[in-house]
């Protein structure tokens, strides 16, 4: 059997999955990213984590990042030598030994395109999400209590504002996309 392959666009996974409020500072930022990677631990088998690679853009003084890092098994690229992570992205799709047998997690229909032309599989983060949640309905210890866990995560009061809301509802527009993505950017610029 072929191995499966997953390249996931980080904080386009991140917002379709509902995992980050619409308002956040640098502290909520950070523990949002360890929340995805924790609910990947928890909903990926060890051979799945085994082949993921997130992805993250980077928005702050680069020397202060790491390019590669790895927690359970996945590795983590912080997208320090490229514009934006979906650069990075494109790249490990045109570079990768296997690429019939990558799946593209992002809604991003630039990144979509490029794993087409090299014959991957794109899929939408919201799709990707409801199948990992899809899986936590099938009986396994390990996955069931990190994954009650995990269900359960919320935001320390000192990260909102007042008026934030936390909706379940997953973001899916293109519009929604690009404004996690100034707002992240503007958070970095403004330390």
């Amino acid at each position: 059997m072929p191995q499966q392959f997953f390249i996931i666009d980080g904080y386009n996974f991140l917002h379709a999955a509902g995992m980050i409020p619409r308002h956040v500072g640098p502290a909520t930022l950070g523990r949002s990213r360890k929340h995805l990677l924790h609910y990947l631990e928890s909903h990926l088998t060890d051979r799945e984590r085994a082949n993921t690679t997130i992805v993250f853009d980077v928005h702050q003084p680069k020397s202060d990042i790491l390019c590669e890092e790895f927690f359970a098994e996945m590795t983590i690229i912080n997208a320090v030598n490229y514009p934006d992570a979906d650069t990075c992205i494109e790249e490990l799709i045109r570079k990768h030994s296997a690429a019939k047998q990558v799946t593209v997690v992002s809604s991003d229909h630039r990144l979509h395109k490029a794993a087409r032309t090299r014959k991957a599989k794109p899929i939408d983060s919201e799709d990707f999400f409801e199948y990992l949640q899809s899986r936590t309905d099938q009986p396994d210890a390990s996955r069931t209590s990190k994954s009650s866990q995990l269900q359960s995560f919320e935001y320390p009061a000192e990260d909102l504002p007042l008026n934030a809301q936390l909706n379940s509802e997953t973001p899916t527009s293109d519009e929604d996309l690009k404004h996690w993505e100034k707002r992240i950017n503007e958070l970095f610029e403004e330390e």
